[in-house]
């Protein structure tokens, strides 16, 4: 079995576009997973992680075509992974159009993520 910072990682390196990332959160995320964006939005499960991020998206603008995560610090500790990250937000012309400092943690659970919770400052969404 793949030790949980390495599956995080691997879950995060799905995130490069809409598609990718929908297969992603359907690997990756057990049908009861709740993701917190806090102070934002809950979903529970990958399909309606799909949902909001397809909202997301369409709510948006190209800036929103493509998702280019670096991370900055990543600690795993036993069943969580904390990671420290700037998640890009690049247009469909490789433009970066925004970027949103994120602290987030992943439970994971029998090699699927069963929590995870981003907290961000959600000031630079609405200055996108």
């Amino acid at each position: 079995m793949t030790d949980p910072k390495s599956i995080v990682l691997e879950f995060i390196a799905t995130w490069r576009n809409e598609q990718a990332l929908h297969a992603g959160l359907r690997q990756y995320l057990l049908p009861d997973t709740v993701w917190e964006n806090i102070g934002f939005s809950r979903t529970v499960g990958p399909e309606q992680a799909i949902d909001l991020m397809t909202k997301v998206v369409e709510q948006g603008d190209s800036a929103m075509a493509n998702l280019e995560v670096e991370i900055v610090n990543i600690i795993a500790e036993r069943d969580v992974v904390m990671t420290e990250r700037k998640d890009h937000m690049v247009d469909d012309q490789g433009n970066r159009k925004a970027t949103i400092h994120v602290m987030g943690v992943f439970q994971v659970k029998d090699g699927k993520i069963a929590a995870w919770r981003d907290y961000f400052d959600t000031a630079a969404l609405v200055q996108h």
